[in-house]
């Protein structure tokens, strides 16, 4: 630290003075030192956070590509049914103008078709809505006419095993934090400890009469060099309010780290759980598929040999069509489930 100035003065033999001061400090109980730790954390913490807030937009839009993905192998499976119904339609038509079925019938079925287009546009406008929460996250526009999207990529390992908070970023992010406001209340501590510091003047006069002739006759010079010890001997108890501020802030860290901790435990079980019922329900879906591909083969083998209905043939269709959308969701929502696991306990 060190400063100068350039006077003019009237009240001595001399018109120009040149002041330089420098003060560097040699002891200070490790004050300075502790000051350029927490900055430097401070650095790190900004990184970690930046790691953090990345990660819970990959969270974000994982959740929301997981469901616009099954929204949209609904509506092609519901276009499907939608064809298989007009066409049960058609023939409970014929059948009512021949007089085979009642005009109750006929209704039933025409309202099955109703209904089949009207939870279409309903999923296609659930498509819009999450391809703009998806934009928020992306900053691009999607087109949902038409729009194709690929499946999630089945996770390598089946995503660990355990919840480790000590591994998460947010853990990190607390340790250094608190780290910092222990290192924070020590050096509030020290700073009243006294300093040691190295004290350097120099001054350069020159004479108000002479200044532009024999300069070097005319200017004189001076120069000290000493050690001084400054201590604080009252300063209206702030340094003992500032250290019980700071403590107080301590103890609150520990205690949004500990709540921190709960937080990610509790969603890290819950997503768990839900992985687990989507394994065991695959399995039963599995199996509920192939009963009733098994039944659809044995219908059309049937209907080949005129035993059955179109209609019956149709409505086994329908159902085939319903269990495998069933089954579809719940692949969809085991892999995102892993993924947002992974993706949790910074994995990737």
């Amino acid at each position: 630290m060190g400063g100068g100035t350039l006077n003019t003065r009237d009240d001595t033999m001399y018109r120009n003075e040149l002041l330089l001061d420098a003060t560097y400090n040699i002891f200070d109980f490790g004050v300075k030192r502790r000051r350029v730790w927490i900055a430097e954390r401070d650095i790190d913490v900004k990184r970690m956070a930046h790691k953090q807030s990345i990660r819970d937009i990959k969270l974000k839009t994982l959740s929301l590509y997981a469901d616009l993905l099954a929204v949209l192998r609904e509506v092609e499976t519901k276009k499907q049914i939608l064809v298989l119904y007009k066409e049960v339609s058609m023939v409970k038509e014929r059948l009512y103008n021949s007089g085979k079925i009642s005009k109750v019938e006929l209704i039933d079925e025409a309202m099955k078709v109703v209904k089949a287009v009207d939870e279409i546009d309903t999923l296609k406008l659930k498509i819009k809505t999450i391809s703009q929460d998806i934009s928020f996250y992306t900053g691009e526009c999607y087109e949902t006419e038409g729009l194709i999207l690929k499946d999630l990529d089945e996770p390598v390992t089946s995503g660990p095993d355990s919840f480790d908070f000590e591994g998460t970023t947010e853990s990190r992010i607390y340790a250094l934090e608190v780290k910092k406001k222990q290192i924070e209340i020590e050096i509030l501590r020290r700073e009243r400890y006294p300093h040691l510091d190295l004290n350097a003047n120099y001054a350069r006069y020159i004479d108000r009469d002479n200044k532009f002739s024999a300069l070097q006759d005319n200017i004189r010079e001076n120069f000290y060099m000493g050690i001084s010890v400054a201590a604080i001997l009252f300063e209206g108890f702030k340094s003992h309010a500032d250290i019980k501020r700071a403590n107080l802030e301590f103890e609150k860290l520990k205690i949004e780290r500990d709540r921190k901790h709960a937080e990610l435990s509790a969603r890290y079980a819950k997503l768990s759980r839900a992985k687990q019922t989507y394994t065991f329900s695959i399995a039963n879906q599995k199996e509920a598929l192939e009963k009733v591909t098994a039944k659809l083969d044995m219908l059309e083998e049937l209907f080949g040999q005129k035993l059955i209905e179109w209609t019956d043939l149709l409505y086994q269709k329908i159902e085939f069509l319903n269990q495998q959308l069933d089954f579809t969701k719940a692949i969809i929502a085991r892999v995102a489930t892993t993924k947002e696991l992974e993706l949790l306990t910074d994995a990737l």
